[in-house]
Formats: structure tokens, C-alpha cells, sequence
């Protein structure tokens, strides 16, 4: 989403090597968390619509203790499908990935 860095896009008096420094690197990597958050809900939102599933469940160590980016995937979720899918997050995750490969061979 090229809103989360609308400021430093509009900024035409900072040269691009001194971009670094003109804002602070907390506010940079907060914009990019939060891109980066909302396209992984928007992209699960396209998924679910085409596969027509309801519940969307989320498993990975980039949603693990992140707090941010679960209410970020959940506004998107939300905001694209007007509360009628539920983003769902598992606490105990760490065999998922193994679940779904032995489930795929089948």
C-alpha cells in the first residue's frame, strides 16, 4: 500500500540518500509492518472468496507474538470483506506446516 509511505513519497525536498535520516527508523519500519500486514489479510480475503471459505486461519513466527500484525490482518480481513469472514489465529502452530505437507499427499 503505497499510503503507508505517503510522506516519505511526497517528500521532494529530502535527496534519497538522506532519507534514512530524515525520519525515524521506529516510524519507517511501523509503515512497512503494517503494508506488509494488511497485504497478507487482503491476499487471504482474495483466497477465501474464490475457495468460498468463511473462517480463514493464519499460523507462521511473523504473526507469532506480533500483536501489530494481527490487528492489521484483521482490519483488512474486516474492511474487504465486510465481517462476513473470520480471521482466526492459532496459538499452538508449530506442526501446521507439517500437517499440511502430509495432507497434501493425499
Amino acid at each position: 500500500m503505497a499510503s503507508s509511505f505517503a510522506k516519505v513519497a511526497n517528500d521532494h525536498t529530502t535527496p534519497g540518500d538522506e532519507i534514512m535520516s530524515a525520519y525515524k527508523k521506529e516510524d519507517m519500519i511501523k509503515s512497512l509492518m503494517f503494508m506488509i500486514s494488511f497485504n497478507i489479510g487482503q491476499l487471504a480475503y482474495l483466497t477465501s472468496v474464490i475457495h468460498d471459505i468463511d473462517d480463514i486461519y493464519f499460523v507462521g513466527n511473523y504473526i507469532k507474538n506480533n500483536n501489530i500484525g494481527k490487528e492489521k490482518i484483521t482490519f483488512a480481513v474486516d474492511m474487504m470483506s465486510g465481517q462476513q469472514k473470520r480471521p482466526l489465529f492459532l496459538t499452538y502452530d508449530g506442526y501446521m506446516g507439517a500437517i499440511g505437507a502430509f495432507l497434501e499427499e493425499f
